[in-house]
């Protein structure tokens, strides 16, 4: 542990150079942006529920924004460079800088043609975000294909559907690494959750949610993922402060965990089932959890609901 934080103000230190961070505490300059602070221009990476940092990033470099992409790769520069993404969907694209989408969206892939390619977001943004209506597979990504990656992104918008509904991805068989979202998600059907509403065998790193996400009359709702299921599908190092809100099966991370694995992560958001079996982490449990936790309030007066999971196949801790 190097150094606590409570409101932007440093309350002890025990970074190796003392003298530094004691100018900064004089000072007080420092600011905090997502799960990084940076003192001076220092960089730590923090626990964002406790506030204290947990590791030393190095010194803090203001880089310029690259103005091609790398070769072997096409840049998207505004909305119409993303929606032409659906003309190849095995390309590889690198967002050059933050978007505002301005109608409504048709999701990248389905689950006859699914997107296949690589999309670094270069983290930057995507606002704007808008999905209406009742069709199945629902997202930025309708659905993320095997080979399929998206990394180093921040998606925010409104977003609703049927089955397979999450703001990133409807259902993700691929690779989600540093993306965070943020908005509303809501399903009428199984498999709702504020990232992916399906992970079937996909990877998903570093990733959060935060908002709404609801599937008042349906099951597999998460916060983060809706359902997490397949012998390789593995959810790390990710969490969600959603508020969930669901009929049955219900998770402040994950909805049902079948055969798949959560791995140090965590959710704080609200959990509220009016139906059965819900938990705080996971509705329904029945594959593995290793050092994860939960601070989500239940709200509840129906049964098969616990503080961490609702139903209980499998614990690894």
């Amino acid at each position: 542990m190097l150094l606590d934080l409570q409101k932007d103000k440093v309350v002890d230190a025990q970074y190796n150079d003392k003298e530094y961070i004691d100018n900064c505490i004089q000072e007080n300059e420092m600011k905090i942006e997502g799960d990084i602070v940076v003192v001076n221009d220092w960089q730590f990476k923090v626990d964002r529920e406790t506030l204290k940092i947990i590791e030393s990033l190095g010194k803090y470099v203001v880089q310029e924004e690259p103005k091609e992409p790398p070769e072997g790769w096409k840049g998207i520069y505004n909305e119409d460079d993303l929606r032409k993404v659906v003309e190849d969907l095995t390309g590889n694209y690198m967002i050059m800088k933050d978007i505002q989408l301005t109608a409504n969206w048709t999701p990248i892939g389905n689950n006859t043609n699914m997107f296949t390619g690589k999309l670094d977001g270069s983290n930057h943004k995507i606002t704007g975000l808008n999905i209406e209506g009742e069709a199945d597979y629902q997202g930025l990504f309708g659905c993320i294909g095997t080979d399929g990656k998206v990394n180093n992104l921040t998606v925010q918008g409104n977003v609703s559907g049927s089955w397979g509904v999450g703001m990133l991805a409807g259902v993700n068989h691929g690779t989600i690494e540093y993306v965070k979202t943020n908005g509303n998600v809501t399903g009428t059907r199984p498999n709702i959750g504020g990232l992916v509403g399906y992970n079937m065998g996909g990877r998903i790193k570093k990733a959060s949610s935060s908002g709404t996400v609801k599937g008042l009359e349906t099951s597999n709702v998460g916060g983060l993922v809706g359902t997490n299921t397949g012998e390789k599908a593995v959810i790390m190092e990710s969490y969600s402060d959603a508020c969930v809100e669901a009929y049955a099966t219900v998770g402040g991370l994950v909805g049902d965990n079948q055969n798949g694995e959560i791995t140090n992560c965590y959710s704080i958001g609200s959990v509220s089932i009016s139906g059965v079996v819900g938990g705080g982490l996971v509705g329904h449990q029945r594959g593995k959890i290793k050092n994860s936790y939960t601070l989500s309030k239940i709200i509840t007066s129906v049964s098969d609901c616990g503080r961490i999971c609702g139903k209980d196949g499998a614990w690894t801790r």
